[in-house]
């Protein structure tokens, strides 16, 4: 493998592990986040702090604020 310039080794080299590590940390991110409404629901409704249909409603009415 020949010698990096400056360029590539001051400018791409860094651009390109920012990247790579943005997108592993996205990945991260995808894999993650559906785990926690998911544990929040658990949660709640085995303290029985709110029922089903309360949380349904809560969720649909989130998702049409969203959209």
């Amino acid at each position: 493998m020949r010698e990096m310039n400056w360029f590539q080794k001051y400018v791409i080299a860094p651009i390109a592990i920012a990247l790579m590590f943005v997108s592993w940390l996205v990945f991260q991110i995808m894999m993650f986040v559906p785990f926690i409404p998911v544990t929040l629901l658990k949660f709640a409704s085995g303290n029985s702090l709110m029922g089903w249909e309360e949380w349904k409603e809560l969720i649909s009415e989130s998702w049409s604020d969203l959209f």
